[in-house]
């Protein structure tokens, strides 16, 4: 008999019945037992009735360092589950007993499915955090996350005092809506098919920006992404005080219809079939323009594209301010003429449409 699996095939008569395969659950089953036998006895923990807790001890046995401040607030080295398959909660360890004195996290937080019901006096995370499947709402007192955040499928619905991420921030799948008062992302923010409704007080964003299909209407305060901005498919109206994009702006079927205060776009800016009709205060594109099926009929402050611009299939009318496009300008069934084209580029194709 031949049973096809991805890929290869696979004979179903050259697989011969190992009796230790059926002991698998039992082994994995008795060996969790034994670590946390071996744990319990290790910690002095009586799992069903220890409440007095002895956090330094508990954390320097499971290899977390600790530090302890004049007022006895812990830093720790990193923040972790005693095993990869046990919980404290295993060896009848209350995490919020556990963490109430802790102030600082100098490395990384793995919170994944714990039973943490408060992040308590927490203040810093300094590595990357993972709030995936967590029980609290509220990120309390932390102020600073150095690192990658992870809010996918957790519970959380306030960032309370946060100010900073260091690393990525990933928003999908999550049940936040206002950033409150967040003011920078040291990476990427992914808010694509987010709750986020109200990005707060941010004004940067260190890497990429992935709005699509997510609810934020009005970028606010936000200054700059140093990364591309991904307006497709997007609720964006508003680009807000935005000044600068670092690589890419895509705006194919995105409801803006104003650059308004960007001045620069780094690599490619991409209008083809976008709502955009007022380029605004642009001034810079560091690579590509596509205008192709745009609704923009002038070019306004734009002077420099340093590479293709492509005006197929365009209303473009007036070249507005522009000085110079640094490679082939694409003008196949639009109103744009070599005439006007004279003394700002060296090539102008009317045959061949530029690639997008």
């Amino acid at each position: 008999m031949q049973i096809k699996s991805i890929g290869r095939n696979f004979n179903a008569n050259n697989f011969k019945y190992n009796p230790a395969f059926n002991t698998i659950g039992r082994t994995f089953a008795k060996t969790k037992e034994q670590k946390i036998a071996e744990l319990t006895s290790k910690l002095q923990i009586n799992a069903l009735n220890d409440t007095a807790i002895d956090a330094v001890k508990i954390f320097n046995l499971i290899g977390i360092k600790t530090e302890i401040d004049k007022n006895g607030m812990l830093t720790i080295s990193e923040y972790k589950q005693p095993d990869s398959n046990i919980r404290f909660s295993d060896i009848g360890i209350s995490e919020d007993e556990l963490i109430k004195n802790v102030k600082k996290i100098e490395g990384n937080a793995d919170f994944y499915n714990s039973a943490i019901t408060s992040l308590g006096n927490i203040e810093l995370i300094g590595g990357n955090a993972d709030f995936r499947k967590t029980n609290f709402e509220s990120l309390g007192k932390l102020s600073r996350i150095g690192g990658n955040v992870l809010f996918i499928d957790s519970n959380i619905t306030n960032l309370s005092d946060l100010e900073k991420i260091g690393g990525s921030a990933y928003f999908n799948d999550s049940k936040i809506k206002s950033l409150n008062n967040l003011k920078s992302i040291g990476n990427k923010a992914d808010f694509s098919h987010s709750s986020v409704e109200d990005i707060g007080k941010l004004e940067g964003i260190g890497g990429s920006a992935d709005f699509y299909q997510s609810e934020i209407k009005d970028l606010k305060n936000l200054i700059f992404i140093d990364g591309s901005a991904f307006f497709n498919d997007s609720s964006v109206e508003n680009t807000g005080k935005l000044k600068y994009i670092g690589l890419d702006a895509i705006f194919s079927n995105s409801p803006i219809k104003s650059l308004k205060n960007i001045e620069t776009i780094g690599r490619n800016l991409i209008l083809s079939n976008s709502n955009v009709e007022d380029t605004g205060k642009l001034k810079f594109i560091g690579n590509d323009a596509i205008f192709s099926n745009s609704k923009i009929t002038s070019l306004k402050n734009i002077e420099t594209i340093v590479n293709n611009a492509d005006f197929t299939d365009s209303d473009i009318n007036d070249l507005g301010n522009l000085k110079n496009i640094g490679n082939t300008a694409y003008t196949r069934n639009s109103n744009i003429t070599p005439a006007m084209l004279k003394g700002i580029c060296s090539s102008v194709s009317n045959s061949k449409r530029f690639p997008n």
